[in-house]
């Protein structure tokens, strides 16, 4: 993966989501061979393919890696179908030149639902099968409290995510076990 990233001279956030590919997957990104030397945007070809070959639950993992986002943009994302998905990852895999990524990324889950909301469909699943049965309020882990927002303050995708980091980067936002995400309705509680 470091050959073909340097080979290209693609960007290194290229390389961090072609590791999350499967073996299968990536030679299907390899073959053909690339030809980016008269490219605009090398890293485009490749997001392309990848495209082509990943899901979109797999590729939002991808999002969620290479731009390093918070908890309350992971649980945001599990409540979004793959339409939505889409929509948001639209502008790019990457979210450039920005402080606060999860901000960006929350502001685009807000644009797209704006747009798209009310549409229907079923969630997409980071954590594994759902269970057979279950209504769309309860896939979006919600259930009967007055104020309906969602059980737990993680899900088993983020605590997975956050095991395979190491100490030295780690989330300003975990600062004290805060929530600060900003997706909260009257009363500050969450919607």
């Amino acid at each position: 993966v470091t050959d073909f990233v340097e080979t290209h001279h693609l960007d290194p956030y290229i390389g961090e989501a072609m590791l999350m590919l499967t073996v299968q997957q990536r030679q299907q990104v390899y073959h053909p061979p690339l030809n980016v030397e008269r490219a605009r945007n090398p890293n485009g070809v490749v997001m392309s393919r990848v495209k082509q070959v990943a899901p979109v639950e797999q590729r939002v993992r991808m999002f969620i890696k290479v731009n390093d986002l918070g908890e309350g943009v992971i649980d945001r994302l599990t409540t979004l179908t793959a339409d939505e998905c889409e929509a948001v990852m639209d502008s790019g895999l990457k979210i450039q030149r920005a402080k606060n990524p999860s901000g960006v990324a929350m502001k685009r889950i807000t644009e797209v639902l704006k747009t798209m909301g009310g549409r229907g469909g079923r969630p997409i699943n980071l954590h594994g099968k759902q269970a057979e049965g279950q209504g769309r309020d309860e896939r979006r882990g919600r259930d009967d409290r007055p104020d309906n927002r969602p059980v737990g303050s993680s899900n088993a995708f983020s605590v997975q995510l956050h095991r395979g980091r190491d100490n030295s980067g780690g989330h300003g936002h975990q600062q004290g076990g805060r929530d600060r995400s900003r997706s909260r309705g009257r009363g500050g509680r969450r919607e």
